[in-house]
């Protein structure tokens, strides 16, 4: 059922069968996580992270009482909590378990806990908007959508310090990547991988270009982005495009001095993922420049419901 119902349209149908899997298994990690499907898909970010700090913890206690190896901990949930930090505005909860997984994926070496780590980091460098960002482990052995986040996140924060030879960089790399991924049309699951790389890639693209002065060429790039991604199915967790393009793309084009049409990217971004934080602080200030007081002040209403003393002070007025 919590599989069944685990996307932004469907998830109020799946409360009750969370609150009650709760119950149910609380020795199971698994069974501990998989109730943040829920939470996740309705921006419910307290409640997934009390979900996940239950199952990682329940891992720990497996891994600890069975002396086996580190990859016997639950890295999937560690990242999700991570996430639901970032959403909730905790920097500072969130940034020691990058740390930490950067810790794990060393000594564990298995391409599963090197991918983890990649989705960890990139996720920190997107939400912090490329702050103190982490060092890359590399992108070998791990999956494709996992080193193409990886570069994405290395790319994104080259930008963020002014180095566009490093993000160029990051941006071969990963056209490098794309070009490797030539799947069988009738493999839809390696299909979507290669769209999602795409997305990707062509978000670094754009956002080099912007920064290049050819703004043209950037938000025709994001509009492509945008139509490839509203194609692909509805996610769940933290976004496999770690950079949703509809948040990108409301922010170059609300930089363009588009307000309107920024909107509805943001908009279109918190129908895949409800109360996500970026978003929301797009739109708030992306509905006031355009005038639409009722929208910012709904957006306001959400970020102080989620954030509380750290809502952005334009929020205030």
């Amino acid at each position: 059922l919590i599989h069944s119902y685990d996307d932004p349209v469907h998830a109020p149908l799946g409360l009750r069968a969370a609150r009650v899997y709760a119950e149910i298994a609380p020795a199971a990690s698994h069974a501990q996580h998989m109730i943040s499907h829920i939470y996740v898909a309705l921006g419910d970010w307290p409640n997934s992270v009390d979900s996940n700090i239950k199952s990682f913890e329940v891992s720990r206690e497996r891994y600890e009482r069975k002396g086996l190896g580190i990859d016997a901990l639950n890295f999937h949930s560690f990242h999700w909590l991570e996430y639901s930090y970032l959403q909730l505005g905790q920097f500072t909860k969130a940034r020691p378990m990058v740390d930490r997984m950067h810790e794990y994926a060393q000594e564990s070496g298995s391409p599963r806990a090197r991918g983890y780590y990649a989705g960890m980091r990139a996720s920190w460098v997107v939400e912090t908007g490329g702050t103190d960002v982490p060092e890359s482990l590399g992108t070998e052995t791990m999956g494709k959508t996992s080193a193409a986040a990886d570069l994405y996140a290395s790319g994104f924060g080259s930008l963020t310090t002014g180095d566009r030879a490093a993000a160029t960089k990051a941006l071969g790399e990963m056209d490098q990547l794309l070009e490797s991924l030539t799947p069988d049309p009738e493999d839809k699951v390696a299909v979507e991988t290669r769209q999602s790389v795409q997305v990707m890639t062509d978000s670094l693209r754009a956002q080099i270009a912007w920064e290049e002065g050819r703004k043209e060429e950037s938000m025709a790039l994001l509009e492509n982005a945008t139509a490839i991604e509203g194609s692909l199915a509805l996610e769940y967790g933290p976004p496999t495009i770690v950079k949703p393009s509809n948040v990108l793309f409301g922010e170059v084009l609300l930089a363009a001095g588009r307000p309107e049409a920024a909107v509805e990217q943001f908009e279109l971004a918190l129908l895949r993922a409800p109360k996500s934080r970026l978003s929301l602080q797009g739109l708030a200030q992306a509905s006031s420049a355009s005038g639409d007081t009722a929208t910012a002040e709904r957006a306001c209403a959400n970020l102080i419901e989620i954030l509380g003393d750290a809502a952005p002070n334009y929020c205030a007025d």
